[in-house]
């Protein structure tokens, strides 16, 4: 089930299935796991995914976990604070 709508300033959001499957789902979504690695300090060369050259203007490039990863951590590096709440250890446990 893919979905699109539009938003108040005219452009279109495409919402394919992974993103669905990853809407709640942080610890398996690279964009997130980026993201997280930037927050705890990791650099750039620690991306877990490899990387695969896709032609140029090529949309399969959206759907690549290394480019997810890298754009997650280039958001993360200039968040400021600590771990957000999903990247906290004991989340979902009682304190």
């Amino acid at each position: 089930m893919e979905e699109d709508f539009y938003l108040p300033d005219g452009r279109r959001v495409w919402i394919t299935e992974r993103a669905l499957e990853n809407f709640e789902d942080h610890d398996d979504c690279p964009f997130c796991q980026g993201r997280a690695a930037a927050h705890r300090g990791c650099g750039e060369d620690r991306n877990p995914f490899v990387k695969v050259e896709f032609p140029q203007g090529s949309s399969e490039l959206y759907e690549d976990d290394h480019w997810l990863w890298a754009q997650g951590h280039a958001l993360g590096s200039k968040e400021p604070g600590g771990l957000l709440l999903f990247e906290q250890p004991n989340r979902g446990q009682d304190v």
